[in-house]
């Protein structure tokens, strides 16, 4: 069985680097990997939708949202995600584990209220309006390799942590489940409300929470729909801290301060779960294939039920944003 489990790590470790030589980010990354500043590998001008910052102090890397089109997992979005996901990679893969420049990534938002809504309906109403099954396989295919490379780590020896400070849903809560820590503000809410429309969260959620709060509360909260809030994940397992309304970027760096002096052996205790229970990107893949061939069937009367949602997400974030210069993306 030892033998056995060995085998089945190094094959792992064997493919997650194959799929790290075969993306299409490739020459880019080589090109930044020779970098040695973190700050500037992230400076220059590739990346739009994303903010990316480095805290020397704790050597924390900030990964904040930025939503120019509609406060969403884009296509926009997850290729620059990607692209970030392989520079970093690149980049920091041959760090030596007990002195790595780069500790913690964090997941954040730049918009008031919100985290992420998810996956695109705005999107998905066109491609499904058109019949267009490769456009959704390419969604789901990029969405997928997103989340498995953040639930990886991007396969380097740091710690992951989404800073949700407002709402989280569907694909947002996806992002976040895949990270190693959850801080969490109490206002957020925190939900999959895909089963409103015909779908199913498809990129991970059911195999993040069936692993850490058990497949019962997972299958609970795919068939429900229903949005909960911060404390009630919190009181659940799912989500690691609660904080105040308005006190989340007082909580994360509580959290550096307080594990700082053992970040090496907190980071293995997360690497722990992804040994003895892992999720496989097979798995994910899976479940994104059986998403796509779902929304395929999808009729009339859901396709405006997303539409209908769309536009409440879309109102909600102008609120938040305070313009009105995306309003007409759901018409």
């Amino acid at each position: 069985m030892v033998n056995d489990n060995k085998v089945r790590l190094q094959h792992n470790a064997d493919a997650h680097e194959k799929r790290w030589r075969n993306n299409p980010y490739r020459e880019r990354s080589k090109r930044l990997a020779s970098e040695t500043n973190i700050q500037k590998i992230f400076s220059d001008d590739a990346y739009n939708e994303l903010t990316l910052t480095f805290d020397p102090t704790y050597k924390a890397v900030y990964c904040t949202q930025n939503h120019r089109e509609r406060p969403n997992f884009t296509m926009n979005v997850l290729n620059e995600m990607l692209r970030m996901q392989h520079t970093m990679h690149a980049c920091l893969k041959d760090d030596p584990g007990d002195q790595p420049r780069m500790q913690y990534w964090v997941h954040a938002s730049s918009m008031r209220n919100v985290f992420n809504f998810g996956g695109d309906l705005v999107h998905f109403v066109d491609l499904l309006m058109d019949k267009d099954r490769d456009g959704m396989a390419e969604y789901a295919k990029a969405a997928t390799d997103a989340c498995y490379n953040n639930y990886r780590n991007f396969d380097l020896p740091i710690t992951t942590i989404a800073l949700c400070k407002g709402d989280t849903l569907g694909g947002g809560l996806e992002a976040a489940l895949s990270c190693d820590v959850i801080i969490a503000e109490r206002s957020a809410q925190m939900g999959l409300p895909e089963i409103i429309f015909g779908l199913f969260p498809g990129m991970g959620a059911y195999s993040f929470i069936s692993r850490k709060a058990g497949p019962r509360i997972a299958m609970q909260m795919v068939q429900s729909g229903r949005v909960y809030s911060a404390a009630e994940l919190h009181a659940a397992g799912l989500v690691d801290i609660l904080a105040e309304d308005g006190e989340g970027d007082t909580a994360l760096r509580d959290y550096f301060h307080k594990h700082d002096k053992r970040f090496l052996s907190r980071r293995e205790v997360f690497r722990m779960p992804r040994v003895s229970n892992p999720v496989s990107y097979d798995e994910m893949l899976d479940i994104a294939d059986r998403w796509v061939e779902t929304a395929m069937t999808l009729n009339s009367m859901d396709l405006k039920k997303m539409r209908r949602l769309a536009r409440a997400q879309l109102a909600k974030s102008e609120r938040n944003r305070g313009g009105s210069q995306h309003a007409v993306a759901a018409q």
